[in-house]
């Protein structure tokens, strides 16, 4: 009877101290290139390898996350656009570090000069923090400023609820002009010192089938390129750029010199973000819970890779040197 009962006792105390203990993931080798796949239906990430080109791991979180950040090799950051707390993981361990409470939710978000610089839709602002979360900067910008841009000395602020482009200089941090743009634009490009390309979703019926071409020392809309549908990212590869419509689900090169497309491939369903390694491209599909990649040099499929469901953002670790 007391065997027993020691052995009942040992095994609701080994129950409290795992529940209690923190959670954490499988690790990841510290070397090793991956591509990381944020879901955002299931809330899990993703390890794909970046060479071996297949499945590490999935982590499942315990929050919602839109998108994913590398503050250094082993160090991840993540953001969601319907929850206000950032949360870092030490990826050799898998073990939560650190937390940010910010004040809204957050749709995008880029690490400039050892700052954190992040969208605050709610409020209509770009906020500055440092790495331990002190709110450094508050811009105001347009209305409902949701995806970001940097190049250079500036970081463009693309705001989705107007047709405005809000620039950033990130030497004193403050808005110096506005560009004209599409509705709900979702990403841009400098092709050269006085040419950006602009794309995004239109609103309702009103779709969006062309790239916006916008001057930005004239600060004025000089011409447009047909690109069905919805032409939501782009990515520049040696002489070319890659434009990703997710509306019909394809990728087409165009020649930034001409403004002629090159050649167009199908991918993968819904397809919403893209990212490259070594001659690969990376491109992730919302509906198909894929993610698919693409030869870069010849643009031909080579793998489709299972992921979590809704696959919505990439972020690409390399090789450590």
């Amino acid at each position: 009877m007391y065997s027993a009962i020691k052995i009942v006792l040992t095994a609701c105390s080994l129950l409290i101290l795992i529940s209690c203990s923190p959670f954490s993931h499988e690790g990841l080798p510290s070397a090793e290139p991956v591509v990381i796949v944020t879901n955002s239906f299931d809330e899990s990430l993703s390890f794909i390898h970046g060479t071996k080109h297949d499945l590490i791991t999935t982590w499942n979180l315990d929050h919602p996350a839109s998108g994913t950040l590398l503050l250094d090799h082993d160090t991840l950051l993540t953001y969601s656009s319907i929850h206000s707390t950032l949360y870092v993981y030490d990826l050799t361990t898998g073990e939560e570090v650190q937390s940010i409470s910010v004040s809204s939710a957050v749709d995008d978000l880029k690490l400039l000069n050892n700052k954190l610089y992040l969208t605050q839709r709610e409020e209509n602002e770009v906020v500055v923090l440092s790495l331990d979360g002190e709110v450094i900067n508050r811009m105001e910008v347009g209305s409902s400023p949701q995806y970001l841009y940097h190049h250079e000395n500036a970081l463009y602020a693309l705001n989705y609820e107007d047709t405005s482009i809000s620039v950033i200089d990130l030497s004193t941090n403050e808005v110096t002009t506005t560009l004209p743009s599409i509705d709900r634009a979702t990403d841009m490009i400098k092709v050269n010192e006085s040419i950006v390309w602009i794309g995004g979703h239109g609103r309702g019926a009103d779709i969006t089938n062309h790239i916006e071409i916008v001057d930005i020392v004239r600060q004025e809309k000089v011409g447009q390129l047909f690109a069905p549908t919805m032409p939501i990212a782009f990515l520049s590869h040696d002489d070319s750029i890659l434009v990703l419509s997710h509306g019909s689900n394809q990728l087409r090169e165009i020649n930034p010199e001409t403004n002629e497309v090159e050649s167009i491939i199908d991918t993968v369903a819904n397809p919403f973000t893209m990212a490259a390694l070594d001659d690969f491209l990376f491109i992730a599909g919302y509906d198909s819970n894929s993610v698919e990649i693409v030869d870069l040099n010849t643009l031909t499929s080579q793998k489709r890779i299972n992921v979590g469901e809704g696959p919505l953002d990439l972020t690409i670790r390399e090789e450590a040197k």
